[in-house]
């Protein structure tokens, strides 16, 4: 029997008739669950009209429109495997993508994409798919083992490479995402992070529809258009990247959001100030829940849905017993004991299917056969709760000891004036590599001397950074989520990098 994501959807939508299913940006009036429905329908008889077959990939380059909703579940229904890319990369990224994926229909608008970028043989079509009478359904003829969605990663360390993920396992996130935080019909999400990113398309989208919720939608994050959505509909869920919080906390009383119906919001993207933390969760009255997971890991399996995880902690982990999910390994090779530092690395149940095209790639990033090596350093404490220390990547190795760059970054967040930090390795002849460090203020004054010796009083000469930049949020490189994009930091060092 066949288990495509989409017909899970569609199902839901057909029982939900008339309720709201999904509002466009700045619309007044939502597009129903049953018309909802239709349109994916629609749309996916149009692919198969345009040569889609079952295993073709379908890549979508849109904004936060509800034709990317639909055509998102419509290349799903047609049996293809989606390939959501961000719209905000450049021409040289999408061809390297597009090259990579090779998808047979492209569906984008006529300002996303460069003609330069798409390759030969690849069809460009406008999200607004025509109907085409006559067209067989396949949906049936796609299984939980089948691929459905291919995820590139955002190239933080290096070219974007495909992620693979299943029906099935699109289903077991959403089935955990109902049990943990409890989806239900009268949810309504408001979604201003893009939607090419799984970890927002999921939670936010997917598994709001599969309950019979419904999805706001915007085109960008503005602290007063949230505020005026919240007022015109009642949210029970939203994502917020870190840097977003401060910029709300510091509206006027009379401008702040009604947050008043929320259920769940998620925050990440970079370490957040505990007292920013501690003051928007006594300002509004409501937890904000952290986690942890990665674009090769399609699941929520780490969460801090009560709000009980120790400072420092991402959560516990779902749904199963901790060793039949996570592992943390020791650098020598064993199992870590309890608190131990080591590499986090998930069971293949949980991780995803492969790399794309990449067959030596994906055998060399699952070890003794089962478990995908994350490349991040974590904890496990005596109650369960999972602590990320940093990337294998972003270790700093100086004289020989090695730093974790997370660490000093953590600290330097607790300075008051340090709205957000970024630390990487710099080369130095005499010791391989040191720590630096780019801040950002968010008004207050700090000088780089301060600064220095702020995470030198806390960490000690060690772990001291050698330099800080103070610099603007818009001076860092960041992808379409705001995630500083360290390899590029890391490429654009130069000896005029001041040293405090």
């Amino acid at each position: 029997m066949g288990e495509n994501f989409a017909q899970r959807v569609l199902e839901t939508c057909d029982r939900r008739g008339t309720a709201p299913a999904v509002w466009e940006p700045g619309a007044t009036d939502p597009v129903s669950h049953t018309e909802f429905a239709r349109r994916v329908r629609k749309g996916a008889s149009a692919l198969v009209a345009a040569g889609v077959i079952p295993g073709d990939r379908v890549a979508i380059v849109q904004r936060n429109t509800v034709d990317h909703v639909v055509d998102w579940f419509a290349a799903l229904a047609a049996g293809a495997l989606v390939v959501d890319v961000s719209f905000l990369l450049g021409a040289e990224e999408h061809a390297h993508i597009l090259d990579d994926a090779a998808p047979r229909v492209l569906l984008t608008d006529p300002d996303l994409v460069d003609p330069r970028s798409v390759p030969k043989g690849t069809t460009r079509l406008e999200s607004h798919l025509e109907d085409r009478p006559g067209v067989a359904d396949v949906a049936s003829r796609r299984v939980a083992d089948d691929p459905a969605v291919i995820a590139y990663t955002s190239g933080t360390t290096g070219l974007p490479k495909g992620v693979v993920h299943t029906h099935g396992a699109l289903a077991r996130q959403i089935d955990l995402l109902h049990k943990v935080c409890g989806y239900d019909a009268g949810w309504t999400a408001y979604v201003a992070i893009p939607l090419f990113s799984m970890h927002g398309f999921l939670p936010q989208v997917a598994a709001t529809l599969a309950a019979g919720g419904d999805v706001v939608l915007d085109d960008k994050f503005e602290v007063t258009r949230l505020s005026e959505m919240s007022h015109r509909h009642r949210f029970a869920y939203t994502t917020l990247s870190s840097p977003m919080i401060p910029r709300l906390l510091g509206l006027n009383d009379d401008d702040r959001p009604d947050l008043s119906s929320i259920r769940l919001v998620s925050c990440g993207g970079a370490p957040l100030h505990p007292d920013v933390r501690s003051e928007f969760e006594q300002t509004f009255g409501i937890h904000l829940t952290q986690g942890y997971s990665c674009t090769e890991v399609v699941g929520a399996f780490v969460m801090d849905v009560a709000g009980d995880a120790p400072s420092g902690a991402a959560g516990r982990v779902y749904p199963a017993s901790t060793s039949e999910v996570v592992r943390i390994i020791a650098a020598d090779g064993r199992p870590a004991a309890v608190g131990e530092r080591g590499e986090i690395q998930f069971h293949r149940d949980f991780a995803m299917a492969g790399y794309w095209g990449l067959p030596a790639e994906t055998d060399d990033a699952f070890v003794d056969g089962d478990w995908y090596a994350t490349g991040d350093i974590g904890v496990i404490d005596a109650d369960g709760f999972l602590a990320v220390v940093d990337r294998k990547k972003d270790v700093i190795i100086r004289g020989g000891f090695n730093i974790y760059s997370a660490e000093i970054e953590r600290v330097l967040v607790q300075h008051e004036a340090v709205a957000e930090a970024t630390v990487i390795a710099r080369p130095d002849p005499s010791l391989g590599e040191v720590p630096v460090a780019f801040v950002v203020l968010d008004g207050a004054a700090a000088s780089e001397a301060d600064l220095r010796e702020f995470v030198r009083q806390r960490l000690g000469p060690l772990k001291q950074v050698e330099a800080v930049s103070v610099v603007a949020y818009d001076e860092l490189p960041r992808n379409g989520l705001g995630k500083v994009l360290k390899n590029e930091l890391r490429a654009s060092l130069r000896p005029s990098v001041g040293s405090g």
